[in-house]
């Protein structure tokens, strides 16, 4: 696990990095242009997949025949959605009144087919969990696609930098993929294999849609109404729900393996669910206390007064990104115990409890509203599925929360008395992050910080 801790670290700080220069260099509007035509990517690529590869991780033993098969439904399906994609390209674009978009998604179309030829190479990583040759072409990817970005941008090629940067880091990622894991290509479907695999997939799948479903439609309601608003409210997610969500999948691609190899036991898997939701929450809770009270610092004074607008939704999804996250734990948890259905009557709720609303802050508050359902609803299936006590749950959470709470309200007080420069920014931070510390050892009996550093250890070793 710790190689897929250090890559993360790695790629998320190289890509925030590259975000903030984008940000300078580029325009709202441009962001809207990409964030309306991943809409339509994005739900593409949750199509294409149909619960395959989960499928083919969650299976005993993985025969020549299952990958073949499994691999050449991935490539079908990704190659029939791309020529869907390019051919309603010039009505979606019609349709929101932006002619960019139309080229924007014939461009970005093609990360589908990049995503299929790496399929199989990801599958056979992820099952031997090799994680260091799985997340080196991972975050290969994510330098790649930033670096061109940032490369394009200073050329001047404005939306087109976003467009052609994703594309080529998705082929870094793919032929990344099989360097580290070469596998030879066979285009041959068994029909009681492919039968198989998309009886276990379909739930999977279903509950992958309508999760894209609840968080989606609001930003393409919302297009229509106010194109650059697009641009405003894709930067706020990329700095708050994106980070949190990053870091979660991170450790869920490493955990739901490790999971299945426990054979459903209910007592490991529980053991192992619990572990994972206090070492994420030391991380998330002041992390979300940090966005809400540095937000207006960091926009103001760092990328400029043209992105004010997301300070507020940045205030808002800070919040929202940590029960939303919180609530995501479960879900290789339950899978493990062999109740994947349990993901589709989550994002049931999840599409439920969604408001889509055509304004910006409207939009971030439905979010906010999204996860805290949520994180209510797993609670009460983890009680019921891997009997997790409640007071289990308090005992794991309540000392990081009321930490952060603690050190966000005096940040807050005294942020009016101090200008938004970046020297204000890396102070506050630092004191923050230090008076939480503080805090965690006075809250844990001196208990967090000598396993904050066992779990380092542990990690460098």
């Amino acid at each position: 696990m710790r190689y897929q801790v250090y890559l993360k670290i790695a790629s998320v700080a190289f890509y925030q990095v590259g975000t903030i220069i984008l940000a300078i260099l580029l325009s709202p509007a441009d962001f809207s242009t990409l964030g309306l035509a991943m809409i339509f990517i994005g739900f593409a690529a949750n199509l294409s997949d149909f619960g395959i590869g989960s499928a083919l991780i969650q299976r005993p033993s993985l025969p020549t025949e299952d990958l073949a098969t499994g691999g050449s439904l991935r490539i079908l399906t990704s190659s029939v959605l791309t020529l869907a994609l390019f051919i309603s390209a010039p009505r979606i674009a019609s349709s929101y009144r932006v002619p960019a978009l139309q080229a924007a998604i014939w461009v970005l179309s093609l990360i589908l087919v990049a995503n299929s030829l790496g399929f199989s190479s990801r599958i056979l990583l992820t099952r031997n969990l090799q994680f260091r040759r799985l997340f080196v072409p991972e975050v290969a990817g994510n330098i790649a696609a930033t670096l061109s970005m940032v490369l394009l941008a200073l050329a001047g090629w404005s939306f087109w930098s976003l467009l052609l940067g994703a594309v080529l880091g998705s082929f870094v990622t793919a032929i990344g993929f099989y360097f580290a894991r070469p596998w030879r290509f066979a285009l041959r479907i068994d029909k009681k294999i492919a039968a198989k695999l998309l009886s276990f997939g379909a739930p999977l799948l279903l509950g992958n849609l309508l999760a894209f479903a609840s968080e989606a439609i609001g930003v393409g309601i919302l297009g229509f109404f106010a194109f650059q608003d697009v641009g405003f409210f894709l930067f706020a997610t990329t700095w708050t729900i994106s980070i949190f969500v990053g870091l979660h999948a991170s450790l869920d691609n490493v955990l739901f393996p490790v999971y299945s190899a426990m054979n459903a036991d209910v007592k490991r898997v529980r053991g192992a669910y619990l572990r994972l939701l206090k070492y994420l929450s030391w991380a998330i809770f002041p992390l979300g206390a940090l966005v809400v009270t540095e937000a207006p610092v960091f926009v103001l004074g760092i990328v400029g007064s043209k992105w004010s607008p997301s300070i507020p939704l940045m205030q808002i999804l800070g919040i929202a990104a940590v029960p939303l996250v919180l609530s995501l734990s479960y879900h290789s948890a339950v899978v493990a115990v062999g109740k994947p259905r349990e993901l589709l009557l989550y994002q049931t709720v999840a599409v439920s409890v969604s408001v889509p609303l055509s304004f910006l802050l409207g939009l971030a508050y439905a979010i906010l509203m999204t996860g805290l359902v949520l994180f209510f609803y797993s609670v009460t299936r983890t009680r019921r599925l891997l009997h997790v006590a409640g007071r289990e749950l308090f005992r794991n959470l309540w000392p990081q929360a009321l930490a952060s709470v603690l050190v966000a309200v005096p940040v807050a007080a005294v942020r009016p008395w101090f200008s938004s420069t970046p020297l204000f920014l890396g102070a506050s931070t630092i004191g923050a992050i230090a008076a939480y510390f503080g805090l965690m050892t006075l809250f844990t009996r001196r208990g967090f910080f000598p396993e904050v550093i066992g779990i380092v250890r542990d990690f460098v070793r």
